[in-house]
């Protein structure tokens, strides 16, 4: 679990330079804070938010953290935390307002890595060419801060892009592999509405598994929402689930 935590905050941290590369009127910007990173991404983006932090969590550092959303303009404050959190650490935040929002599981496969071939072709992207694909192949967003994040996506240091093609060789899905901390993290999967349940996010598993395994990783995991159809790949593809973090927010605006 502590692997994993120190591995989601440093990605973070590397999506807030990325953004700050790529991005520079989104006013990304990060802290230190509870042991691990809180990061702005913008006022309606789900990165904006504390990753990492615990098992302990003193009023101090939700403090800081507050303050800091605040002075970037974000309207409420989060903490993503695993389940190593102290009950006191919940009780403080409890207490100040926050409740719980949201669920996400962990899914996560030691090595060896070496699995079956993908079950469709699936082929480097480079970083010109991600962005539009990303935009191509996820559901149309209203967030403000979309673009930016897809945008950083491209950029992020060491990461491996890939798009799955269809028989005709038009791309049906993207999927990201970036290092972090010896950990890799399976990322912004998504699949064309028309090309769902034809195996291309497996293909995308099968196929990061590989250049996992060439990597010489110690770990892979991907964040998934529970019970979802991502699970239910991830978990076919021999990853378990390693714990689920629990969402804590409130506003304060």
């Amino acid at each position: 679990m502590e692997m994993i935590e120190r591995a989601v905050a440093r990605n973070l941290l590397d999506f807030v330079a990325a953004a700050q590369e790529v991005a520079p009127s989104l006013g990304a910007a990060a802290i230190s804070c509870a042991g691990r990173v809180a990061a702005f991404l913008g006022n309606d983006s789900p990165l904006t938010t504390v990753k990492g932090s615990g098992p302990e969590l003193g009023r101090a550092d939700v403090l800081e953290a507050e303050t800091f959303f605040q002075a970037h303009g974000s309207a409420r404050s989060v903490f993503e935390l695993a389940p190593w959190a102290t009950g006191e650490a919940i009780e403080l935040l409890i207490k100040r307002g926050y409740e719980v929002v949201g669920f996400e599981d962990v899914v996560a496969r030691l090595p060896p890595f070496e699995d079956e071939m993908p079950v469709h072709p699936v082929v480097p992207v480079s970083v010109a060419d991600w962005p539009a694909l990303m935009l191509a192949v996820n559901e149309p967003s209203d967030s403000t801060s979309w673009v930016s994040i897809v945008d950083a996506c491209a950029v992020l240091p060491g990461a491996l892009r890939f798009a799955v093609l269809d028989g005709n060789g038009a791309s049906i899905a993207c999927a990201e592999l970036a290092p972090a901390a010896s950990v890799g993290l399976f990322g912004n999967d998504a699949t064309l509405a028309s090309a769902r349940k034809r195996g291309a996010q497996t293909a995308a598993i099968q196929q990061r598994l590989r250049s996992a395994a060439e990597l010489g990783l110690s770990l892979v995991a991907a964040e998934v929402a529970p019970g979802s159809s991502s699970e239910r790949n991830y978990l076919r593809c021999g990853f378990v689930i390693a714990y689920t973090r629990t969402h804590y927010a409130r506003l304060i605006g």
